[in-house]
């Protein structure tokens, strides 16, 4: 079977510039084709990686990824962290679960700005404490109703 020139094509943020001889180790002789990606890097990938869709990066992609992710979380409110006995943990509340609450009480997307996430967020951190904290006190044996 002859292998299909993916020269040029782009998958992601990778530009396949040409075959290699080599092949994969797998058993199937996939070829390694010597890709660009947008960042500078330049790696092998098997064609079948690139066109299934299963690898589109040199993996800057999930670099930045993680460095939002975590620049996110150190942004976030000092509200966001829940101190307990053992440890200090993070309550995070993502974007997704905030807007899917807000579009249930009939808030439409449009309206859905940056101060209304955040509001909501809070909202949710704080219901989520109380309940944390009611719980608490019913399963203290010394606690008395007053």
């Amino acid at each position: 079977m002859k292998a299909k020139d993916l020269a040029g094509q782009r998958f992601g943020r990778l530009v396949a510039l040409k075959p290699t001889e080599d092949r994969r180790r797998a058993g199937d002789g996939c070829v390694l084709w010597k890709c660009r990606c947008d960042c500078g890097a330049r790696i092998r990938v098997a064609s079948g990686g690139l066109r299934n869709g299963g690898v589109r990066s040199c993996g800057c992609y999930k670099r930045e990824k993680t460095i939002l992710t975590n620049q996110a979380r150190r942004a976030f409110p000092r509200q966001a962290y829940e101190l307990s006995s053992r440890r200090r943990q993070v309550v995070y509340v993502g974007d997704a679960y905030v807007r899917g609450l807000l579009r249930n009480s009939g808030v439409r997307n449009e309206d859905i700005t940056p101060d209304i996430m955040n509001l909501k967020r809070q909202q949710v951190i704080l219901q989520r404490n109380t309940k944390q904290l009611k719980r608490r006190l019913e399963n203290e044996p010394n606690h008395q109703d007053t």
